[in-house]
């Protein structure tokens, strides 16, 4: 068929580096398979195809410097694949695929809120996959794995450093394979953290292995982050360089090594549970802080859930650790209050980076529950919520006080979920990306 030629000779041009080219004709092959979804839409098989070929799309709009259309491709392969999941359990694998890839391409460009949104709802969507953890032994699958070295690294520049390092050495001791992860169960013996000894080789010949690139990733994550942390950390630090290093990726820069050298680099040392703390000190209600950090605490019981210490979302944490099972309420009234303890740090003007971090978690308290895989078809996982005028006042604060620091960008986002807020469009932030800077990410990985 003539989209299969296409598809053939756009990843043809991909492999030359003509990546314009190859956006080209795989965008003609998009529009030829989506016709031939449009004559069936029901059809999960025509979804299927279209979901894949608009994600590969996206990833060649993105290498070629266009990362407002790999955003829309994106866009467009999440719907499907929203749809998708309903009927077909294990399409929770590539949705949250997709949702990883956007939080890349937004937290390239400086996107910090919405790239947070998506990581949240890509780590998320692992919890609803018929198998989230697909492994006898308890760990991530491969595909789990990539999903979440990729979120570890958005989360590191943007968000909750703790909650990174958990992505982060997850996706190191699932990728690291059986020879050297340590057993289910068991605690390991080494200084080094549980399967991220730096021996042994890379299991590139299995079976839905990914691209060591993504293993790569996650050490040099893991890595900068325990380094920040001091001496204590600094051994484990240098051996998951060591480990990085002696993969045989490209050395690509992560997120976070980009994001250091920003106007506004993020404080390794200052998680969600830090932050609250230092929020007493600094000018916030006292009782809110004691509150929140009671709501984020595991159970003193023997129920605390499975994996909780492990789970990459606050969201996860909050809604796991109730007695009586789930409750979506815990997390918004967490926002709630997170949100009022931010406004007072950030009008009090006493630790910006402070307010920040309890700015940030309270928003993707906030969208959580549009990351869900059970939301209604076809919706983003950064849909429109109901107009806040007040969240919204909050969130043009925070986005004056990052563009004094200089950093536009990320003002800008801030700025265009205050308008979702105040209940306008839900319009992104597009800003331009040099090609050079799109092959430091993506490029450099596969699709």
């Amino acid at each position: 068929m003539r989209f299969a030629e296409l598809l053939l000779d756009a990843r043809h041009a991909a492999r030359a580096g003509d990546v314009r080219r190859a956006a080209e004709l795989q965008s003609r092959a998009v529009l030829l398979i989506a016709g031939v979804h449009a004559e069936s839409p029901a059809d999960p098989r025509r979804a299927w195809m279209l979901g894949g070929v608009q994600y590969d799309l996206a990833a060649m709009r993105y290498r070629a410097g266009d990362p407002g259309a790999a955003v829309r491709a994106l866009d467009a392969s999440e719907q499907l694949y929203a749809v998708l999941v309903r009927r077909t359990p294990t399409a929770a694998g590539p949705l949250a695929d997709v949702r990883a890839r956007r939080a890349v391409v937004r937290a390239t460009q400086g996107h910090g809120a919405s790239a947070l949104v998506d990581a949240q709802a890509a780590l998320l969507g692992l919890r609803a996959a018929p198998d989230p953890l697909g492994r006898p032994d308890g760990r991530d699958d491969p595909g789990s794995a990539r999903v979440l070295a990729l979120c570890g690294d958005v989360l590191a520049a943007f968000g909750d450093p703790d909650l990174a390092l958990a992505a982060s050495d997850r996706a190191v001791r699932a990728l690291l394979g059986p020879a050297v992860a340590a057993p289910a169960g068991t605690r390991p013996t080494s200084r080094f953290p549980a399967g991220t000894r730096p021996t042994g080789t890379f299991p590139t010949n299995r079976p839905g292995s990914p691209h060591p690139g993504y293993l790569a990733r996650a050490c040099r994550v893991a890595a900068v982050i325990r380094h920040a942390r001091g001496p204590g950390q600094a051994d484990r630090a240098r051996r998951l360089a060591a480990a990085a290093a002696h993969l045989g990726a490209p050395p690509t820069s992560t997120l976070l090594e980009q994001r250091i050298s920003s106007p506004l680099p993020p404080d390794l040392t200052l998680g969600l549970r830090g932050a609250l703390r230092v929020a007493e000190r600094r000018g916030g209600d006292p009782g809110t802080a004691s509150s929140l950090l009671q709501a984020l605490a595991a159970p003193e019981t023997d129920g605390t859930p499975p994996g909780w210490s492990t789970d990459p979302t606050w969201h996860g944490r909050i809604t796991a650790a109730r007695p009586n099972g789930p409750t979506p309420v815990a997390a918004a009234a967490c926002a709630t209050m997170l949100g009022r303890l931010a406004g007072d740090i950030l009008s009090a003007s006493a630790d910006p980076l402070v307010g920040l971090r309890l700015m940030l978690e309270a928003h993707c308290l906030r969208a959580a529950p549009a990351a869900s895989c059970h939301a209604a078809p076809g919706e983003p996982a950064d849909q429109a919520q109901a107009a806040d005028p007040a969240w919204a006042g909050l969130l043009d604060t925070a986005s004056r006080r990052i563009a004094a620091a200089g950093d536009p960008s990320f003002a800008l986002d801030l700025a265009s979920w205050a308008e979702r807020a105040r209940g306008g469009p839900a319009r992104r932030p597009v800003a331009a990306l040099d090609p050079q800077g799109a092959t430091g990410i993506w490029q450099a990985l596969p699709c």
